[in-house]
């Protein structure tokens, strides 16, 4: 079985640390959601 986490969207660096963080806890990968932005737009400033 593979777990996934839901993010929101967040910095750059915000993002590489959860998703340290996440595979050194077993996670299998981690995704953004669009539902009150786009999430790349985010993490790009």
């Amino acid at each position: 079985v593979e777990f996934d986490l839901m993010a929101r969207a967040s910095t750059w660096s915000e993002a590489a640390e959860l998703a340290k963080k996440l595979e050194a806890s077993g996670f299998s990968g981690m995704l953004m959601t669009e539902s009150s932005q786009v999430p790349w737009m985010v993490i790009a400033t």
